[in-house]
């Protein structure tokens, strides 16, 4: 998958490359991640007191969009 982060032109094949959101939460739940975002995560979001400023996003797709 590409680096979002990277990103700095309109690219559709960057947000193309998500999982869509069923596959998204679908690897969410086979790796258990929703447990460890909470035991872990955000505890250090809490405990350096960015909680407020910072989240967690689930990236995905709903759509695919065609180039320009």
């Amino acid at each position: 998958m590409t680096d979002i982060l990277s990103a700095t032109v309109y690219e559709p094949s960057i947000y193309n490359g998500l999982l869509t959101i069923e596959e998204a939460s679908a690897e969410l739940k086979q790796r258990n991640t929703v447990q460890t975002i909470n035991e872990k995560l955000a505890g250090i979001l809490i405990e350096y007191g960015v909680s407020n400023i910072l989240g967690i996003q689930l990236l995905h797709h709903h759509f695919m969009l065609a180039g320009e």
